[in-house]
C-alpha cells in the first residue's frame, strides 16, 4: 500500500502537511483489514461509506497549515 502525501518546509520546520485521501473502494477494504477489521464488521460499521465508493467518488485531499 502506498499514500500521496507532501510537506512543505521552511528552515528545518515544517510548515503544512497534506495527502491525498484514498478513492479506491478495493484499497479501503485492504486498509481496514490491515487494522483487524474483517469485511462482515468493515461493512456492517461502515456500509454507507463502502457504498458511496462503489459509485467512483473523485480523488480529492487537502493540506493543513
Amino acid at each position: 500500500m502506498t499514500s500521496e502525501q507532501y510537506d512543505l518546509s521552511c528552515n528545518g520546520y515544517e510548515i503544512l502537511s497534506g495527502s491525498i485521501r484514498n478513492h479506491d473502494p478495493e484499497l479501503l477494504l485492504e486498509a481496514f483489514k490491515v487494522v483487524g477489521r474483517g469485511e462482515i464488521e468493515i461493512k456492517a460499521k461502515f456500509g454507507a461509506m463502502y457504498e458511496a465508493f462503489q459509485f467512483g467518488p473523485p480523488p480529492h485531499g487537502g493540506f493543513a497549515i
